[in-house]
């Protein structure tokens, strides 16, 4: 009877893009590009696609397809299995550590999506050619950006609170929507400006000697594993509002695929671009706050290009931050039965106590963002790993992937789960931890 009252998912494509829009995030943007830049493109893509489409997609096939099958989040999922094997309420609890690093995740992540705010607001006003380099720096980490953090967590909690249908679905759509659209105007723009083949040579030009070396693998292991937003929390709820006839598979590989292109398609924009222009495409964030207002100044019609990029990058963010928050709103809700208004503003204010005072030195912010990101929440995807694949069953998770797959996944898939997938995350904590980050 639960999964009748549960709010679902309304249209395919609704559902597609919502998890897409929390797979894709700022990673896409500037991380992907820099990958490129660092170890030559068509070779960081070899291990990077192997890893996504033979590693991540399967690992967010087992998440969709037990948020379906348990129809709860994180918190009711793994506390239902774990009470098969245990009393204690300890270990029963186990399911707010990836809550707990979601909020974590959402509060630094509300701050930089300030900072988007403040720049598409400079580029509105056409403020890039008087710009200084140093801007940045004298606006990040300081009380100036508090109110555009406050805003943005306004913004995800107006939209969280709305619902499945109406606000997640609906808006995720419209924004996604519209980044591949004007993503794609942009990389025909960037492609005809001077020079700007050698940047699309340069990532074509394969460095076959960085396959030699452990970084380009270990990297592309973690991009693939972190831009599929696996970590036994975001997709896990999302396949919860998956109607029941949902092809788990076909779905896995879809929001794999689109979340590729995405990458590939704002590295086609800022590499040509900062080829162009004279600018490494290797800044990575600062590609992003520094690097890209430098490219709009020097780009003809960079006005209206300027206000373009970081309306994607704000929609890039915005769809990310939107499931950060619905998976603790979802959390309450199952948990304690508070309504979804209520439940929207408690962890909305939760995470503006804790990203305020990260607005007042980079230092916090940078230590508080490691933490989280490099310790805690690869941990809870390990933790998760093992819930869903050990104590749930491997066996369990491909019945109900198969359930309603068109093309069925074959039994060594069990295995596999068991034995490759969850000890390979937990050995990405560790390379997380000794490379300072993936």
């Amino acid at each position: 009877m639960a999964k009748q009252r549960r709010e679902l998912f309304k249209t395919k494509i609704g559902m597609l893009l919502a998890c897409v829009g929390s797979a894709m995030g700022l990673a896409n943007i500037w991380m992907f590009p820099a990958r490129l830049g660092e170890f030559g493109g068509i070779t960081f893509l070899i291990p990077y696609l192997f890893f996504l489409f033979g590693f991540s997609s399967f690992g967010l096939m087992g998440e969709y397809a037990f948020g379906r099958k348990m129809r709860k989040g994180p918190v009711i999922a793994f506390e239902s299995v774990l009470a098969e094997k245990t009393n204690n309420p300890i270990l029963k609890g186990i399911g707010w550590f990836p809550v707990a690093a979601l909020i974590g995740i959402l509060s630094f992540y509300t701050v930089i999506i300030g900072w988007i705010l403040r720049y598409l607001v400079l580029a509105l006003a056409n403020s890039f050619p008087t710009m200084e380099e140093v801007f940045f720096s004298s606006f990040a980490g300081t009380p100036a950006n508090i109110p555009w953090t406050l805003a943005a967590i306004l913004v995800t909690a107006l939209i969280v609170s709305l619902g499945i249908q109406k606000g997640i679905e609906r808006f995720t759509t419209v924004m996604m929507a519209t980044f591949y659209v004007v993503v794609m105007i942009m990389v025909i723009r960037a492609l005809t400006l001077p020079n700007a083949l050698h940047g699309v040579a340069a990532m074509l030009t394969p460095k076959w000697e960085a396959l030699s070396h452990f970084r380009i693998w270990i990297y592309a292991l973690g991009m693939a594993f972190f831009t599929l937003s696996l970590g036994g929390a975001a997709m896990l709820v999302y396949g919860s509002y998956m109607p029941e006839e949902t092809d788990i598979p076909q779905t896995a590989c879809q929001t794999a695929g689109l979340d590729l292109l995405a990458s590939i398609l704002c590295a086609l924009f800022t590499i040509p671009a900062a080829f162009s222009l004279g600018i490494n495409p290797q800044a990575g964030a600062a590609l992003l706050f520094i690097a890209v207002p430098k490219i709009m100044t020097n780009m003809p019609a960079g006005y209206v290009f300027g206000a373009l990029f970081f309306l994607c990058a704000l929609f890039a963010a915005l769809t990310s931050s939107i499931v950060m928050l619905e998976v603790p709103v979802e959390s309450l809700i199952s948990k304690f039965s508070l309504s979804r208004k209520k439940a929207a503003l408690i962890i909305s204010l939760l995470a503006a106590c804790i990203a305020i005072p990260l607005n007042f030195d980079m230092n916090v912010f940078g230590t508080f963002t490691d933490t989280v990101a490099i310790i805690i929440f690869p941990l809870a995807a390990v933790t998760a790993g093992f819930l869903i694949f050990w104590v749930y069953g491997a066996q369990k998770a491909l019945d109900n992937i198969n359930l309603y797959a068109k093309h069925k996944i074959g039994r060594w898939y069990a295995p596999y789960m068991q034995y490759v997938f969850v000890p390979v995350c937990l050995l990405l904590v560790i390379a997380g931890i000794f490379l300072g980050g993936l």
